[in-house]
């Protein structure tokens, strides 16, 4: 479904017997990405907002989700377990040029692209502790962003649209509650 933010001009998007998750809307306005499940297959699949033109840009039988767009719209990045981790991914928008980004024996999940589209951030437990990490999409470096220790995991993150703070859920310590 869309709505508009007063609450007006409800219209569903999708008629789907399959469950749906994880829907982005690309910064031009015009399509979906979603994750759907249908039998055993997990898919990235893109969807205009007038519910036309219908495509999987990614499919697999492992968990797969969390898809984000690119700032310029022109990608996608989204996590899928691989080889008993889970990994990120980008793909073109159009569904082409599928790039494994990172590759680690952890979980690597919940990406975010920076508004000027130079860095992904995504939470990983790569350290043994749950933590936010910054991936540079110019070069592949990752650098480790927290060091909180959180058994549970700093997960959300979602960049401020002038790129100078990140906003996250995470365990304060304090009380052992979800911040």
């Amino acid at each position: 479904f869309t709505i508009r933010p007063d609450g007006s001009e409800l219209r569903q998007v999708t008629n789907l017997a399959q469950g749906l998750g994880d829907p982005a809307i690309s910064p031009d306005g015009q399509w979906l990405v979603f994750v759907s499940s249908i039998e055993t297959e997990q898919r990235i699949q893109r969807i205009r907002v007038d519910g036309s033109s219908l495509s999987a840009l990614y499919a697999s039988t492992e968990e797969t989700g969390w898809p984000a767009w690119s700032p310029d719209g022109q990608r996608v990045v989204f996590a899928s377990r691989v080889g008993g981790h889970t990994s990120l991914f980008t793909v073109n928008a159009d569904g082409s040029g599928l790039t494994q980004i990172t590759s680690s024996p952890s979980s690597d999940v919940c990406p975010a692209y920076a508004p000027d589209g130079s860095r992904i951030v995504f939470s990983s437990n790569r350290s043994g502790a749950w933590e936010l990490y910054i991936y540079r999409v110019a070069d592949g470096a990752i650098s480790q962003l927290t060091s909180l220790a959180d058994p549970i995991g700093q997960g959300w993150p979602a960049w401020s649209p002038d790129g100078q703070k990140i906003a996250f859920e995470g365990q304060s310590g304090v009380d052992g509650s979800r911040e």
